[in-house]
């Protein structure tokens, strides 16, 4: 079977939104967001091939809304709050 393959390859493009700390790529943009495996088929006929990336991945935008939602919703019930005792 793995003559058959001939010279196929796989080729594999990951896109990062932050840099690669640790990969096994085999080529890597200078920024490290970046990485690129080759893979020839012939050779992975029978053992499976092995992609490996660690990234620290930024917050999400939802995240940073709750967080700046979160004391902004605790600042209108409190003023809601003190209202409602001056007007008693």
């Amino acid at each position: 079977m793995p003559a058959l393959l001939g010279k196929s390859n796989l080729n594999f493009i990951l896109n990062l939104p932050g840099a690669a700390r640790e990969s096994n790529a085999s080529s890597q943009s200078e920024e490290g967001r970046r990485l690129e495996w080759n893979f020839l088929l012939k050779e992975h006929a029978t053992e499976p091939m092995s992609m490996t990336a660690e990234a620290t991945l930024p917050p999400s935008r939802s995240l940073w809304m709750v967080l700046v939602l979160i004391p902004v919703l605790l600042f209108l019930i409190q003023n809601r709050r003190s209202r409602t005792k001056l007007e008693n």
